[in-house]
């Protein structure tokens, strides 16, 4: 290994544009994180903040992408790891509806805080810029700037 070179794993993921356009490719994702067991995930790239995010394509080329441009990630069914990080979290089952775009349903795993325990005051409290949504058909992140309703389900 070159002492200048990070090594990276990869990590495939579907981003959806704010105008609509799906593009399919491999996030550069670090094999270790300082905070948790496991590889660095989707949510971290886009959660991090950097503005723009490499996207390696099949054809081998890579684009770079502006976050603020991005609607929608869709990744792979949750893993271990989120099971663990997740731990102790409520699971409320929602609907959100982005700018543009279909409602989407499924679960969010909010920390359970005594003294706001509402879906509401989960989502004035977030800080990261993507919202992790789990679907039946995998993990969405959501951006945020995007969000025009959310709706809890029974």
């Amino acid at each position: 290994m070159n002492e200048y070179r990070i090594e990276k794993l990869r990590c495939p993921v579907t981003v959806v544009l704010t105008g609509g356009e799906r593009i399919e490719g491999d996030l550069f994702v670090s094999a270790t994180v300082p905070y948790r067991v496991g590889p660095e995930q989707a949510v971290d790239v886009f959660n991090a903040a950097e503005p723009f995010v490499p996207l390696a394509q099949a054809s081998g080329e890579v684009v770079i992408l502006a976050k603020s441009r991005v609607a929608e990630v869709e990744t792979g069914p949750s893993s271990e790891a989120d099971e663990v990080r997740f731990a102790g979290s409520k699971p409320t089952a929602i609907e959100v509806t982005l700018s543009g775009l279909p409602p989407r349903t499924g679960f969010m795993y909010l920390a359970v805080r005594h003294e706001r325990p509402r879906l509401l005051d989960y989502l004035n409290a977030l800080a990261d810029h993507f919202l992790v949504l789990h679907a039946t058909d995998g993990v969405r992140l959501l951006n945020r700037a995007l969000i025009e309703r959310v709706r809890e389900l029974d």
